[in-house]
């Protein structure tokens, strides 16, 4: 089987410190095996009629432990997993890799700070709430499109100088990030910068490629575009 990602988690003490979840939209006629690091797994599937389905864990072994588990998905087909969207919160995430995930358009994360994106390359959408890290490399998904990224204190600098396709931005609530580079050619449109104080030039530049692309500077979030429909899988 292909490893497909694989997310280094440390339970926590609080009530749902032991619970992880997942919600992910498959290629029909496939299937992904997560294995939760305790030797126990679920299986992802696809479902005909729903956009996600979904997997969760209880840790019952690490109940106000504070323990690490690896947690990896599988599958037969690198191409299985298209969407992606995490319950892992409650817990301390380590480092997130995404090893082989060609087909991923769509991912959404909540804190993180060690990341490897090398192996979704055909990202579309990413959404990020709580990056813990003062830089976010996205040089490696060019086919960027819109890119979320909320409530990230430590977010000091941006660059998208390699990311020309990117059209929708939004940075609300990171209080400390002043620079955000783009290209020449850049074909941002739509920039959401609620409650983030860009430096004067960063700004300008800002307005002027979206002026440039017939677009908008908007206080209004960028809509995230997920909706989970139900809850389909295996949930040990």
């Amino acid at each position: 089987m292909k490893h497909l990602l694989q997310i280094s988690i440390n339970t926590l003490k609080w009530t749902e410190g032991n619970h992880v979840w997942f919600d992910a939209m498959l290629k029909p006629g496939t299937s992904i095996e997560v294995h939760w690091g305790d030797g126990t797994h679920s299986t992802l599937c696809h479902h005909p009629g729903y956009s996600m389905s979904r997997v969760a864990h209880y840790y019952k072994s690490a109940e106000g432990k504070e323990l690490p588990f690896e947690i990896e998905f599988l599958s037969d087909d690198s191409d299985s997993l298209l969407a992606l969207v995490d319950g892992t919160w409650e817990t301390d995430v380590n480092h997130v890799v995404f090893k082989d995930c060609p087909a991923l358009t769509y991912l959404q994360y909540t804190q993180l700070s060690n990341v490897d994106f090398s192996g979704c390359p055909n990202l579309e959408t990413l959404v990020v709430t709580e990056y813990y890290a003062p830089n976010l490399d996205l040089s490696s998904m060019p086919g960027l499109k819109k890119v979320i990224c909320r409530s990230s204190k430590n977010l000091k600098s941006l660059d998208l100088t390699n990311n020309s396709n990117i059209e929708e931005l939004d940075i609300s609530l990171c209080w400390n990030l002043r620079k955000i580079s783009v290209s020449n050619d850049s074909r941002l449109r739509i920039l959401a910068n609620d409650y983030t104080e860009l430096e004067p030039h960063s700004l300008k530049w800002l307005k002027a490629t979206v002026n440039r692309n017939g677009g908008r500077v908007q206080d209004e979030w960028l809509d995230t575009e997920y909706f989970s429909e139900g809850c389909y899988g295996e949930e040990l």
